[in-house]
């Protein structure tokens, strides 16, 4: 096995086996809708929150077996 292939095998190991933290609150939305001006057009600030919950429901689903910490 060369050095390449030990580091790889290593950080797979480790990112396959960590927990990540998913942060979500109003700066989410704040930083994005207000700011992006073609978002203000294609959404109201309900449909971008609709938005927002979903793709946040899309990465907790695409990690079933991963630990996760909510906050």
């Amino acid at each position: 096995m060369n050095l390449m292939e030990l580091y790889k095998e290593n950080a797979t190991s480790i990112i396959s086996n960590a927990a990540y933290l998913l942060v979500a609150g109003s700066g989410n939305f704040a930083q994005n809708y207000f700011i992006n001006p073609i978002l203000q057009k294609l959404y109201t600030p309900y449909q971008f929150s609709d938005v927002l919950m979903q793709e946040y429901y899309n990465f907790i689903q695409a990690r079933p077996s991963q630990p996760c910490i909510f906050s």
